[in-house]
């Protein structure tokens, strides 16, 4: 599955939960043409996240093994 952020509010996360910002991201803008490729789905107390890596507008990625939160993305299975 591949998401897209709904707006530059979207966040990474190193985990989780929504507060533990992956270092280099904690006051960084995701483009609304980044996207990023699930690979698991985690559901927790404070709600859904994906786990998987940040891809580039280029395609390359840019980020592996993070997380993010499910509703600040639009996501379709491909």
């Amino acid at each position: 599955m591949k998401c897209s952020p709904k707006d530059k509010a979207a966040r990474i996360l190193k985990s989780a939960n929504p507060n533990d910002t992956a270092p280099g991201w904690k006051m960084a803008i995701v483009g609304t043409a980044t996207s990023f490729t699930v690979r698991r789905a985690v559901n927790a107390d404070t709600g859904k996240y994906f786990q998987g890596d940040l891809i580039s507008d280029r395609g390359g990625i840019i980020g592996r093994n993070l997380f993010i939160l499910a509703q600040e993305w639009d996501c379709a299975s491909n």
